[in-house]
C-alpha cells in the first residue's frame, strides 16, 4: 500500500473494508477494561509479526493507524498503558496527536514505553517530538517511562516530558547506536524516583549532583555511560545524605570520576545491599580509583548481602585487604569474575579464604583458580557455604577440581547446591560428576551471572 502524506489529510481518509475487519479485530481482541475501568489498548504489529510481548501501535501505515486510533479511541475514553513501537526506515510516524480526543485519552497514561529503530531524517524526528511533548502536556501522573532509541533526540524535549511527572518512579532510557548527549535532563529530574537506569547516555557533573537529591531512589543501573567530569577535589563534589539506595549496577563506564561514586556511596551507608562492579582496569589509575571504590564501600556500607566483582585479578590484593580490615558480616552472596573469558592469570583465592564472614552462604567462582589455591581455601575458609557456582565457560576445571569440591562437600556438609558448567564433551568424568550429583543438588545450565546485562536490541 503506497501512501504519500501530501496526498490525504485524517479527516479526508476512509478506510477499506478490509481494513476496518483488521481495526475491528485489534480493538475487540486487545481492548480492554480492568477492575479500576480504566482502558488498556493493545495494537500488535502484524507485519513484522514482533514478539507479542512488545506491543503496541506499531505505526508503519498512517492511513490504517488513523483508523485504528479512531475507532478506539471512540471505544476507550482514556489509556491507562502506552507502549509504542516504530520500525524500520521506510515508516511514516503519523500525526497521532492531531486525532480528536487524544489529548483526553492521553491525560490518564500511568506507564509509557517507547521503542523506536530506524527512524531518521529532520520530518520523522520532529514528529518524535512533538509527540513527546504533547504527551507530556497532556499526562502529568506517568509512574514508569522507558526510551529505547537508536536515532538521537535532544534531551530538552525528553525532559519536557520527564521533569513534569509529579509522581515518577521508574525511568529506564537507553540509546541503542551510542552514547547519546543526554546530559542535563537529570539536572532536574523529579525527586520522587526509585529506580533509573541508564545505557550509553552522556552525564555531567550537575547530572550527579541532582542524582544526591534523589533521596527516594533505591535501585540505580547505568551501563556504557560517559561521564563528562573534570579533575576536581572531593570538596568539591557534592554531599549527599540520606540516601535509600539499595542496589547499584555499574558497568562498562567510561571517564568516570571514583568521586562521584564515592559520594553516592556515602550517602547510602547503610541501606545499600547489593554491588555489582564492572569496573575497567585498562590503565593505572583505573585500579586505583576502583581500590578507593572498595575503600568506600567497606567503610561507610557495613550491610551489603550481594557483592560482584569483575576483572577480580586487577584489584585482588585491594579485595583482600578490604576483607580483612572490614569484614562484611551480612555478606551472604560473593562473586569473584574475570574479564577474560574466566581463563588465566590464576586468582589466588586461598588469600581471601580466612577473611570470608560467617554469614557466606553463596559463592561464585567466575574465574581461573588453580587446584591447589582451591583446596588451600576450603581448607581455610570457615564460612558455612550452601551454594557454589562454577561457570566452567573454557573448561579450564579438570577432574581434580571437582574432586577437592567432592571432598569439600564430605567433610564440611554444608553445601547443598552446586552449579557447574558441564557438558558430556569434557574432560570432565561424567562417574565424578554422577558422584557429586547424588550428594546435592546440581544445575548445569542457565546459571546465575549478576554481570548479566541484556542486549540494548528489543526488535
Amino acid at each position: 500500500m503506497e501512501y504519500n502524506d501530501d496526498d490525504i489529510s485524517d479527516e479526508e481518509y476512509e478506510p477499506t473494508e478490509s481494513e476496518l475487519e483488521v481495526s475491528s479485530e485489534e480493538s475487540s481482541d486487545e481492548c480492554s477494561e480492568d477492575d479500576s475501568g480504566s482502558m488498556k489498548i493493545v495494537f500488535r504489529d502484524t507485519f513484522f509479526q514482533q514478539d507479542p510481548n512488545h506491543p503496541v501501535f506499531a505505526l508503519h501505515q498512517k492511513a490504517l493507524t488513523f483508523a485504528v486510533f479512531k475507532q478506539l479511541l471512540a471505544s476507550c475514553n482514556k489509556l491507562d498503558v502506552l507502549n509504542m513501537s516504530l520500525f524500520s526506515s521506510n515508516s511514516t510516524i503519523p500525526d497521532i496527536v492531531l486525532i480528536p480526543g487524544c489529548h483526553t485519552a492521553f491525560s490518564d497514561i500511568t506507564v509509557f514505553n517507547f521503542f523506536q529503530k530506524g527512524i531518521y531524517g529532520d520530518a520523522e524526528r520532529a514528529k518524535i517530538i512533538c509527540f513527546l511533548n504533547i504527551l507530556g502536556y497532556s499526562s502529568r501522573n506517568i509512574s514508569k517511562i522507558g526510551i529505547i532509541v537508536d536515532t538521537e533526540i535532544e534531551e530538552t524535549y525528553i525532559s519536557n516530558l520527564i521533569n513534569v511527572q509529579e509522581d515518577l518512579k521508574y525511568l529506564t532510557i537507553k540509546y541503542a547506536q551510542g552514547r547519546t548527549n543526554l546530559q542535563s535532563f537529570l539536572e532536574s529530574i523529579p525527586q520522587t524516583l526509585v529506580y533509573l537506569e541508564l545505557y550509553a547516555v552522556k552525564l555531567s557533573d550537575c547530572s550527579f549532583n541532582a542524582l544526591f537529591e534523589c533521596k527516594n531512589l533505591e535501585e540505580i543501573k547505568l551501563v556504557r555511560c560517559r561521564f563528562i567530569c573534570h579533575k576536581l577535589d572531593q570538596e568539591q563534589v557534592s554531599e549527599s545524605e540520606g540516601l535509600k539506595l539499595r542496589k547499584i549496577f555499574w558497568k562498562e563506564n567510561v571517564y568516570n570520576h571514583y568521586k562521584y561514586f564515592v559520594s553516592l556511596i556515602r550517602g547510602a551507608n547503610k541501606t545499600l545491599k547489593e554491588v555489582v562492579l564492572c569496573l575497567p582496569a585498562n590503565r593505572v589509575r583505573d585500579v586505583t580509583d576502583t581500590n578507593e571504590i572498595l575503600n568506600a564501600l567497606a567503610k561507610f556500607c557495613p550491610n551489603i548481602k550481594l557483592f560482584a566483582i569483575l576483572d577480580v585479578y586487577s584489584y585482588y590484593t585491594q579485595l583482600v585487604k578490604v576483607f580483612e580490615s572490614y569484614p562484611w558480616e551480612n555478606l551472604t552472596s560473593l562473586t569473584l569474575g574475570s574479564e577474560h573469558s574466566y581463563s588465566v592469570p590464576y586468582i589466588a583465592i586461598d588469600r581471601l579464604a580466612p577473611y570470608l564472614p560467617a554469614s557466606l552462604r553463596k559463592l561464585r567462582i567466575a574465574c581461573a583458580v588453580s587446584e591447589q589455591d582451591l583446596k588451600t581455601f576450603f581448607d581455610k575458609c570457615q564460612a558455612p557455604i550452601e551454594e557454589l557456582s562454577i561457570p566452567n565457560l573454557n573448561q579450564i576445571f579438570t577432574n581434580r577440581h571437582l574432586r577437592i569440591i567432592r571432598d569439600y562437600i564430605k567433610e564440611k556438609r554444608t553445601l547443598k547446591q552446586f552449579d557447574f558448567e558441564f557438558s558430556h564433551n569434557q574432560v570432565i568424568s561424567y562417574e565424578l560428576w554422577k558422584e557429586i550429583k547424588e550428594m546435592v543438588d546440581t544445575r548445569t545450565h542457565h546459571l546465575f551471572d549478576p554481570f548479566y546485562y541484556p542486549p540494548c536490541d528489543l526488535f
